[in-house]
């Protein structure tokens, strides 16, 4: 089929790094990625950056209802993905999410998270 164009272009924030060490860099790419019309946002709470996302959300000028976002919980909340869940509506500051995933292995420790493991810890949902 020619003259059908492809679309071969990504649209990086932190180009899959944990967590961001330039926060405002991190919301000013989600603002002006909502600005060019993205609409999805998909983040995790092993990346350590859920509250920029969910300040870029609120305050990037499109209406919550239009976007959708999906967050991801780590397997050592196979247990109680509702706590999990928790803990990201908190942490990014939303009423709800669209889309709740999760890594698909079950583990109860933080060593199997790989290489943040000596850095990362599971988090209170207070």
């Amino acid at each position: 089929m020619t003259g059908i164009p492809v679309c071969t272009t990504k649209f990086k924030l932190n180009n899959g790094s944990m967590g961001s060490k330039d926060e405002e860099a991190l919301e000013a790419s989600i603002v002006h990625a909502q600005h060019s019309g993205y609409r999805l946002i998909d983040t995790a709470e092993i990346y350590q950056v859920e509250p920029v996302v969910g300040r870029a959300i609120r305050t990037g000028g499109v209406p919550r209802e239009d976007i959708t976002v999906v967050t991801k919980f780590w397997n050592y909340w196979h247990h109680d993905s509702a706590h999990a869940l928790a803990i990201s509506l908190r942490d990014l500051g939303l009423d709800y999410i669209d889309h709740l995933s999760h890594a698909p292995a079950r583990s109860n420790d933080a060593v199997a998270i790989g290489p943040r493991s000596s850095t990362y810890s599971k988090p209170d949902a207070d």
